[in-house]
């Protein structure tokens, strides 16, 4: 089992995530922003961080960038869980920056169990796969995502019609 830092600004959260892996058998740290864990990660060897996005004063695209600068924790598994919508652009941040997993908030604490585990069990080069496979999942969304944002904007102008989302149920075009 393994030694995971929470990081989340939400006790409830944190609460839900130590009592799902602590059930599981690991060694749970807390830190309620971004400022303790990396202040955490520094002094602790972990095997793994459970990370949230949306925190005050240093959020966790921050304290990802900062965790993967360091030599000694550049490789630090990371799975974010975050109630952050998901969005191609935050996506590709977080896999960029070296991210292993997305799970979106609420999750179910089984998803978060799995993950970890898999995040745990895997070789240096399994979790070298995963970012990669995350990343390019990612690119993949975000060119997705700009040419249907593009294909939305195009057609009403072209046709000087609302797009179809925008209709009103039973109006036609």
């Amino acid at each position: 089992m393994g030694k995971i830092l929470i990081v989340d600004d939400e006790a409830p959260i944190r609460a839900l995530m130590r009592a799902t892996l602590t059930m599981a058998g690991h060694q749970v740290v807390e830190a309620s922003g971004g400022e303790e864990a990396i202040d955490k990660i520094k002094k602790t060897a972990f095997d793994l961080v459970v990370l949230d996005i949306m925190m005050p004063v240093t959020d966790g695209y921050e304290v990802l960038e900062r965790v993967k600068a360091m030599p000694s924790r550049a490789n630090l598994p990371v799975i974010v869980v975050t109630a952050k919508a998901y969005d191609s652009e935050g996506v590709m941040r977080e896999m960029t920056g070296g991210a292993l997993d997305h799970i979106s908030k609420p999750f179910d604490p089984a998803d978060l169990e799995v993950a970890v585990s898999k995040a745990l069990s895997a070789s240096e080069d399994q979790l070298e796969q995963k970012r990669g496979m995350m990343s390019r999942g990612a690119t993949l969304y975000n060119a997705v995502d700009k040419m249907r944002r593009q294909a939305v904007e195009a057609e009403p102008a072209a046709a000087g019609k609302r797009p179809r989302s925008f209709l009103r149920r039973g109006e036609q075009q």
